[in-house]
């Protein structure tokens, strides 16, 4: 009897540990919103909404206390023209490929509050297979950038070289009170158990079957 209720413990504690792991990595995202401003060429129009979103991953699942860099960027969308438009760019941590250029990061506090935003992180987004767009010329050639002045986008194609988008308040985009964050239990992304997570559970219970059969023959 002693060593069945050890064998109990001991399968308690291991399946403990393997539920720990499930807890996998959440995404979380930042939005900042805005109006396209004067300066601004066609086709993207004066007056409508723009609005960039990162979707973040640290490989944390917590919003306490959490610094995401831009090596932590999963992908960054535009939606533009009151958002008929959508750019968007995905990034392969596999691939080598990222931002070009970044200075600082998003970070929260012990409350999981927003308390800082980048001050500059740019990108030359050339085509591929990581970049979506229905850009009304249809590109995948972009320049953006994130750095509270100058254009936030300027489209690539040959037929637009230098089209723009100015954005009206435009300064606001390096200040984290202006930044939506979804995060935490309510706002991340569900994670999902991966197959090793069920592998060890599943091995848990196959070994504690395996003991426990073994126990009854020993009586």
């Amino acid at each position: 009897m002693m060593l069945q209720n050890k064998l109990f413990k001991h399968l308690f504690i291991l399946i403990l540990l393997c539920a720990s792991q499930v807890a996998l990595a959440a995404p979380f995202s930042v939005t900042w919103n805005s109006t396209i401003g004067a300066g601004s060429t066609l086709p993207y129009i004066i007056g409508e909404s723009v609005s960039i979103t990162f979707v973040l991953d640290n490989g944390g699942a917590s919003t306490i206390s959490q610094t995401w860099n831009a090596a932590d960027v999963v992908s960054v969308t535009f939606l533009i023209n009151d958002a008929p438009n959508t750019i968007t760019t995905v990034f392969d941590p596999n691939s080598g490929d990222g931002i070009d250029f970044a200075t600082g990061s998003f970070q929260t506090d012990a409350s999981g509050v927003l308390i800082a935003a980048p001050s500059s992180w740019s990108d030359n987004v050339t085509g591929g297979m990581y970049v979506t767009s229905d850009d009304p010329e249809g590109t995948t050639d972009f320049r953006w950038w994130v750095n509270g002045g100058n254009e936030i986008l300027v489209n690539d194609s040959a037929e637009l070289v230098g089209a723009a988008i100015w954005a009206d308040p435009v300064d606001t985009n390096i200040n984290p009170a202006f930044w939506s964050f979804v995060g935490g239990e309510a706002g991340a992304y569900v994670s999902v158990p991966t197959l090793s997570n069920w592998a060890l559970i599943l091995m848990s219970l196959l070994l504690a079957f395996i003991g426990l059969t073994r126990v009854r023959r020993q009586f």
